[in-house]
């Protein structure tokens, strides 16, 4: 038994470490996105002051080449990031049915040992019961 509750402990330890892998790359995801709208904002708020004319208008194209490509890049790990994440989903799943077999294996063995010694100890007590029968019998 005490090999099944080993592997039971192991197996909870690497449903944990990949669940915190993909609690990371959940977090990781909400960065990018919370990145990709403040590009946006940004966005607005400098064709807003480009449309003002000066400094702001000669220099928004290179701006705006940067945030194309700042976006493509966000947009890139976004789907690196979603990919990963489907992995990751996919290893929790078998990391939690592997330790399932394993928690139902323990049960199984501890409903036997108990089983077991239920029915030694109503193996004793039947014992008593029909010695102290013989004994009844004898006396009379």
């Amino acid at each position: 038994m005490k090999g099944v509750a080993a592997m039971v402990r192991i197996h909870k330890w690497t449903l944990e470490e990949r669940s915190r892998v993909l609690q990371e790359l959940d977090r990781l995801r909400q960065k990018l996105q919370t990145a990709a709208a403040q590009l946006e904002a940004e966005l607005v708020n400098e064709q807003h002051q480009a449309r003002g004319g000066g400094v702001a208008s000669i220099t928004y194209g290179g701006y705006a080449q940067s945030v194309i490509a700042r976006r493509d890049h966000i947009a890139k790990s976004l789907a690196e990031v979603a990919a990963e994440t489907e992995q990751a989903r996919k290893d929790v799943a078998a990391a939690f049915q592997e330790l399932k077999k394993y928690e139902i294996a323990l049960a199984n063995r501890e409903r036997q040992r108990k089983q077991k010694e239920a029915r030694a100890e109503r193996q004793t007590l039947d014992d008593i019961g029909a010695s102290m029968h013989r004994r009844r019998r004898n006396e009379q």
